[in-house]
């Protein structure tokens, strides 16, 4: 049990699936879609890794997804790759 924001930080940053599904939840939302291919896991799970190494710096990972190559690269659903 947790009796705080704090506490409930210190719970969260003890769960080792914490940093991954976070991680995932952002950029399914950035991207507008699931993170289901195999590449998506090692982009998200080198993400998540980056910020456990940063003591989970929220601004800091929001900044590191957009820089992302997945999200930069992500295509609209719908758009039409170029020939």
């Amino acid at each position: 049990m947790f009796a705080d924001t704090e506490g409930l930080l210190t719970l969260l940053k003890a769960d080792p699936r914490f940093p991954v599904c976070l991680t995932r939840k952002v950029l399914t939302y950035a991207l507008g879609h699931g993170m289901d291919a195999p590449c998506d896991d090692a982009a998200v799970k080198a993400l998540a890794s980056q910020w456990q190494a940063d003591n989970y710096d929220l601004k800091k990972q929001l900044v590191r997804i957009a820089q992302s190559d997945v999200f930069r690269t992500a295509r609209v659903a719908g758009q039409e790759q170029a020939p």
